[in-house]
């Protein structure tokens, strides 16, 4: 029975199970090794690295649920995921206007920005589908790392709004995320799209799970995912005991990288949500690998799982 059950993001549907599997495994023991090597005490910096090798020995069982495919099938999009995806350039914008590491981007998403707002006051915002789009390519570092979350940009928004308004393919992916965990399962993970899914599977969890770990996570896009959740409003997770989100500074996916004051209204006496980490992911900072093989991802995951030792 899985400990660990792990969801994969958007674009993945050229990948397998298998594929994602290996993958993953070897991130989450590094990212485990990584944390070790901080831990004071050496009785747990002992168990910290027997609990990375068992882990790499598939010791401890990681599943890696696979719904990607489900993206091969022809699906009509049309105009809402046109309008979903100008939404979703215009929250990245917005983000690199305010958050983004380097001035160029900063100063020059500012300027896109009040240029797509004359533009829609002028033309009507239903008259704009794709303007904010391709104001993308105009910013500086923008396109370039937005062109890493995905092979292309559009996958991304075009599966996030698939999922988000359609509910056939909302609860196949969910049953497939629902048959993986069970009384066993200590730890479940949720990368990009994941994280929405992961979250609608948690809630409804009729056991307590001691870790919920979202990376690089949509939630916090508030008009055009956290508005779009159900039930309305969006509550903490009552199954949860700890809530850990992690978020690159530079993920323009995970552009509200504080989820607190969006999801701790509901917090159970004893849960705790912490969101107070953003990491360096270099030059993928939407990559899966590098959210795990990070230290705070690893610290999380030793504290969820040492007492399976």
């Amino acid at each position: 029975m899985s400990v660990i059950v792990l969801v994969h993001g958007v674009n993945q549907q050229q990948k397998g199970a298998a594929t994602i599997h290996e993958e993953v495994i070897h991130a989450l023991s590094d990212g485990i090794r990584n944390a070790a090597k901080d831990v004071p005490d050496a009785e747990l910096q002992s168990k910290a690295n027997a609990l990375a090798e068992r882990i790499s020995a598939l010791d401890i069982e990681v599943s890696t649920p696979f719904y990607g495919d489900l993206f091969l099938k022809p699906r009509v999009d049309g105009s809402a995921a046109q309008e979903f995806g100008d939404s979703l350039a215009r929250a990245w914008i917005q983000s690199a206007s305010e958050r983004a590491a380097r001035e160029r981007t900063r100063v020059v998403a500012e300027q896109e920005l009040r240029q797509l707002t004359a533009q829609g006051e002028a033309q009507g915002v239903g008259r704009m589908a794709g303007s904010a789009f391709e104001s993308l390519g105009r910013i500086p570092g923008l396109a370039q790392t937005l062109m890493g979350v995905a092979t292309a940009i559009k996958p991304t928004f075009s599966q996030l709004n698939l999922y988000l308004s359609d509910p056939v393919l909302q609860q196949t992916i969910r049953e497939e995320v629902s048959r993986q965990i069970s009384p066993a399962t200590r730890v479940v993970i949720g990368h990009s799209l994941g994280s929405i899914v992961t979250f609608d599977v948690v809630r409804t969890l009729n056991q307590r799970l001691p870790l919920f770990l979202t990376l690089g996570s949509p939630l916090g896009l508030k008009e055009i995912i956290y508005k779009r959740l159900q039930p309305q409003p969006p509550s903490f997770p009552g199954p949860v005991q700890r809530w850990v989100n992690i978020a690159d500074r530079e993920d323009f996916v995970a552009s509200t990288p504080d989820l607190r004051p969006l999801f701790s209204e509901g917090m159970p006496t004893g849960s705790r949500f912490d969101n107070d980490e953003t990491v360096d992911n270099g030059n993928d900072p939407h990559g899966l690998d590098r959210y795990l093989t990070k230290k705070v991802t690893g610290l999380a995951l030793i504290e969820a799982l040492i007492p399976l030792l």
